[in-house]
């Protein structure tokens, strides 16, 4: 709603050419990044169950499995590595196509034309951005959740006792924080890039 009210005087075609540069920036940086952020995920989940839980089941401490994915997947890992992701992906894109349109004066013929460059090129990215790194972040956890319980019955495990253990563990608290870092990271990235790439 920002956005639109820096182009709300500009008439409804610049405000649906705004909505229409943050949902390519959120296909860009969300959709199309779906397969790699699933990929990962189940990576994780492969590894946490195999050597994780055979370990802390080994110990007799398997009733902490859920506590330690909910720190280090939820709270940490989940945010950082979605982060990283669309810093390698999305953020480098944004540097460039920028940088690009500084070098070919570009950004100036939008001002000549009477085009807020805020409200068109930035504003628009860094919402995209913003929302597509919340959104994947949560696929992610959730993806390494189901990706556990769904290994469970391979490795002899009771599909209801993990399911159980892992879901019960988790904490409203624990999803606030995963929201705070990946809205964090989710806007940093979009202002880092967009800064050095008009630079």
């Amino acid at each position: 709603s920002m956005v639109l009210l820096l182009v709300g005087h500009h008439g409804p075609g610049a405000r649906a050419k705004v909505r229409s540069v943050i949902n390519s920036q959120i296909y860009f940086t969300g959709v199309q990044a779906l397969t790699i952020i699933m990929g990962i995920s189940t990576l994780f989940s492969a590894a946490l169950m195999s050597v994780g839980y055979r370990t802390l089941r080994s110990l007799g401490a398997e009733s902490h499995f859920g506590d330690l994915l909910r720190l280090a997947i939820t709270t940490e890992l989940g945010p950082l590595l979605t982060a990283l992701i669309v810093v390698a992906r999305s953020g480098t894109a944004i540097t460039t196509e920028l940088a690009s349109m500084k070098i070919n004066d570009e950004i100036d013929a939008l001002v000549v034309h009477g085009v807020d460059p805020v409200a068109y090129l930035i504003l628009p990215r860094v919402i995209g951005v913003w929302l597509a790194t919340l959104v994947l972040s949560v696929v992610f956890v959730a993806m390494v959740y189901a990706g556990c319980i769904l290994i469970a019955p391979p490795l002899g495990l009771d599909l209801k006792e993990v399911a159980n253990g892992l879901l019960l563990s988790l904490r409203p608290e624990d999803i606030s924080l995963l929201a705070i870092k990946s809205s964090v990271f989710g806007l940093t990235i979009p202002m880092v890039t967009i800064h050095h790439g008009l630079r």
